[in-house]
């Protein structure tokens, strides 16, 4: 490998670690000081403060139980397997059951997508007409496609089976980043990653949508996963195996793409690494697989429909919706796209004309108000990244409102906010999350001289979707799979940080002497830059735990609607017994 290879991977991996770390670093500070929450009858976030002492007391205990399970039990992998297939088979049961029970209809824009996946086997297209939902939304088109196929064998109850086959994919999805993790780390990281994700509350929920967002991911996942067979064993069936998966998962939500983009400078990483040839054209084809969706798509329907399916409301109405503010949370969903349809009269020019209007206008007036543009990003990004729930009581009950099915009481107490196991449930999502964030940080922190950005896939996708709905229209449940990238290297970053403290431990039982104790756990810290990074860390955030939070509203703490949030809990209380105490 020559020198100017040499650097275009150490730069490129610089990049990425500098980026990630920051971020990282931020979304970490903001976890442990503050949190987010929607309620379920209500489109808005509330900005909570947090408990940071807990929290960061709470992972030195995980760490140190970690290091206590790790030091006493004798971990033979048939029985680790054994237990986690036994777990998520009676999950899968828990959540089939579940599905029965509750029965969810689809809402919003699933129903406008299953609906018209029905109109379209019996010949009536009035979706796709001038002003219809798919007119004015082609990029759902490939979604409507792959619907179809399930209304025409199951009817009526083809939104269950999709729900019970969400449960096999999300299986599947697990097993993909298993297997990822497995190949990128090693297998005690992939193991721990495994069970982490299947304890992940939010994806339970997610099953039960009647969207792109779990089959997506799951063909999302095994294209990577393809990917890295071929860059091991270069047999061109794995790589037109990942390149038809990507383009399937951009077909079934198109913010899939941030996917392919991560996976197609993995394999340009690794060709210049391996100087291969063959790795380009296996980028070059799953780019050309996926273009060849968006442009295929489009061509299908008007054959099957007979209408124009190229004058949709163009992507960058999303993104003027993205700089706006909304009163569910800043660049949250605030009809937009719509009143740039609505005052175009559906023609693209304007419509693209008044996209960008809007965008520059945003952007001079972030220029004009640096304060304002400070508290704009500072509460959007707290939106989308620090709400542990990830909406996932809410997508279930606003479908409860409208299924014929009322939810039973035991059910409503963990979704509805100001019910004690719901209270429970996001307190318990909320750790996870800190402990997401920092295990991810310490990944970067303890093997940041590990120059090879072919492992950085999972920090790669992550960076693409911070970065991209930064800008974009922001929603929580838009963030979530790239969130889930993020557990390998939390997993990663736990295990090491078990592996230091069980050194320490031993090194420390070797020599009695408290005093070379002392200088050894000092050394440690003095002498390395691991070390130094944890200082500086510790100091960054006694300094901002000190700091009034009326100093730092819209940077760290981002918080105080407290008073309104419990107000909320005390006051929406229709669905609660006479005799059910909280508070």
């Amino acid at each position: 490998m020559s020198r100017a290879q040499k650097g275009i991977l150490k730069i490129s991996d610089g990049i990425i670690w500098i980026l990630a770390a920051i971020i990282l670093f931020y979304l970490f500070i903001i976890s442990i000081f503050g949190t987010c929450v929607m309620c379920y009858t209500d489109d808005h976030i509330y900005y909570l403060k947090d408990f940071a002492g807990i929290i960061l007391v709470g992972i030195i205990v995980l760490i140190i139980i970690l290091e206590f399970f790790y030091s006493k039990i004798a971990w033979k992998e048939k029985h680790i397997f054994f237990g986690l297939a036994v777990l998520t088979v009676l999950w899968a049961f828990m959540m089939s059951g579940l599905i029965l029970t509750m029965k969810l209809p689809t809402t919003y824009d699933q129903t406008f997508v299953y609906q018209a996946a029905g109109d379209l086997l019996k010949r009536n297209y009035s979706w796709w007409q001038v002003n219809g939902y798919l007119y004015m939304h082609p990029y759902q088109n490939g979604l409507v496609l792959l619907e179809s196929p399930f209304v025409a064998l199951f009817g009526v109850d083809a939104y269950l089976v999709i729900q019970h086959l969400n449960i096999l994919l999300w299986i599947g999805t697990m097993a993909g980043i298993f297997k990822l993790t497995k190949r990128i780390f090693c297998r005690k990281t992939a193991y721990l990653t495994y069970f982490a994700l299947l304890l992940f509350v939010p994806m339970w929920s997610y099953v039960t949508f009647v969207y792109g967002t779990v089959p997506g991911l799951f063909c999302s996942v095994w294209s990577m996963e393809m990917a890295y067979r071929f860059m091991d064993r270069k047999k061109p069936g794995w790589a037109i195996g990942s390149a038809f998966l990507m383009a399937l998962a951009v077909m079934l939500k198109t913010n899939y793409e941030i996917f392919a983009i991560a996976l197609i400078l993995i394999l340009i990483f690794h060709a210049i690494r391996e100087k291969s040839a063959r790795d380009i054209l296996a980028a070059g084809l799953i780019a050309i697989m996926v273009l060849l969706e968006i442009k295929l798509v489009p061509v299908i329907i008007h054959l099957l429909t007979g209408a124009d399916t190229l004058n949709g409301i163009p992507f960058t109405a999303w993104l003027a919706m993205g700089l706006r503010d909304s009163s569910i949370a800043p660049g949250w969903y605030n009809r937009t796209d719509t009143l740039i349809y609505q005052n175009s009269n559906g023609n693209v020019t304007a419509m693209r004309q008044a996209a960008k209007d809007s965008i520059l206008g945003s952007i001079k007036q972030f220029v004009q108000l640096p304060n304002y543009a400070l508290s704009f990003f500072g509460r959007k990004t707290a939106s989308l990244w620090n709400s542990p729930v990830f909406e996932c009581f809410t997508i279930i009950t606003k479908r409860a409102v409208k299924g014929t099915k009322p939810l039973p009481y035991w059910l409503k107490d963990c979704l509805f906010n100001g019910g004690i196991v719901n209270t429970l449930l996001t307190i318990y999502m909320d750790v996870m999350e800190s402990v997401i964030y920092f295990g991810t940080l310490a990944y970067l922190v303890f093997e940041r001289k590990k120059k090879n950005p072919e492992n950085k896939l999972f920090i790669l996708v992550f960076l693409g979707g911070f970065i991209f709905h930064m800008f974009w229209e922001g929603k929580n449940q838009y963030t979530i799979p790239y969130y889930c990238m993020l557990f390998p290297c939390a997993a990663r970053g736990v295990f090491l940080s078990v592996q230091k403290w069980r050194n320490i431990c031993r090194e420390s039982k070797t020599d009695k002497n408290r005093l070379a104790v002392g200088r050894l756990l000092l050394d440690r810290f003095v002498k390395t830059a691991t070390g130094h990074f944890l200082i500086a860390m510790a100091v960054i955030l006694l300094i901002i735990a000190v700091i009034p939070a009326r100093l730092v509203p819209t940077t760290f703490k981002i918080r105080g609607n407290e008073r309104e949030y419990i107000y909320f809990c005390k006051n929406e209380t229709d669905w609660k017994a006479k005799t059910y105490y909280y508070w």
